[in-house]
């Protein structure tokens, strides 16, 4: 599959479509940009992370869903006066997947979809804070 995509990539660059792959890029990143967080929500959203993810730590399920419960009770006070249902969802998403990876065997052949989901969530809370965080 990997080679498939190398494969599909370098084609690509031979016709010529990197040039209007960067311009649909680039029309993302302003897209991103005109949603962009204030610095003291995306403060919140990083802190909201390393909350949920030390709270993975936890052994018992119903420590682990209490600290996930506290550290969405802030992020939403800390959010008040935004009207952003979708970041909220977002940031409940990564909690129970978070849970999801900390409950599931290590074995278990869908963990590593498991743990794509999380990471994918995690990038889509922190790209609103893209200019927060590249500057941290």
């Amino acid at each position: 599959m990997k080679r498939l995509a190398i494969w599909m990539m370098a084609w690509a660059i031979c016709l010529g479509v990197g040039p209007i792959t960067e311009a649909q890029q680039s029309g993302g990143a302003e897209k991103a940009s005109s949603r962009a967080l204030p610095a003291q929500e995306c403060k919140a959203i990083e802190q909201y992370i390393a909350k949920i993810d030390s709270a993975r730590s936890i052994k018992e399920k119903a420590q682990r869903e209490e600290k996930y419960a506290g550290a969405q009770a802030e992020l939403k006070a800390a959010l008040k006066g935004r009207d952003d249902a979708a970041l909220l969802d977002q940031a409940s998403e990564y909690a129970k997947a978070t849970e999801l990876v900390a409950s599931t065997d290590p074995t278990e052949s869908k963990l590593s979809e498991i743990l794509d989901k999380r990471l994918k969530l995690r990038s889509a809370l922190l790209d609103r804070c893209e200019d927060y965080t590249a500057t941290r």
